[in-house]
């Protein structure tokens, strides 16, 4: 998922809060992304989140718990918010 594809930096919040919003997943590794600007690959045990100031990329089955996170990433990192009950 997309959200703004040339952003550098997370917007708003630091680097290291992002890596926390990941902590209730249990990750087996958290690894930088690289690529010259912020963003990192949480290792799970059933799979990969890339998280990056422009978007994630999921590579793991959608839980609950994954979509808990998310919904954390899209209002604090990248100051999206939706409607509930939509």
């Amino acid at each position: 998922m997309l959200v703004f594809r040339d952003r550098k930096k997370f917007a708003n919040v630091l680097e290291s809060e992002v890596k926390h919003a990941f902590d209730p997943l249990s990750p087996t590794a958290i690894d930088s992304a690289g690529f010259g600007y912020e963003g990192f690959r949480v290792k799970l045990s059933n799979g990969r989140i890339d998280c990056l100031p422009g978007g994630v990329h999921l590579w793991c089955e959608i839980t609950p718990e994954i979509l808990e996170v998310l919904d954390w990433i899209f209002a604090n990192a990248y100051g999206m918010t939706h409607a509930k009950g939509l």
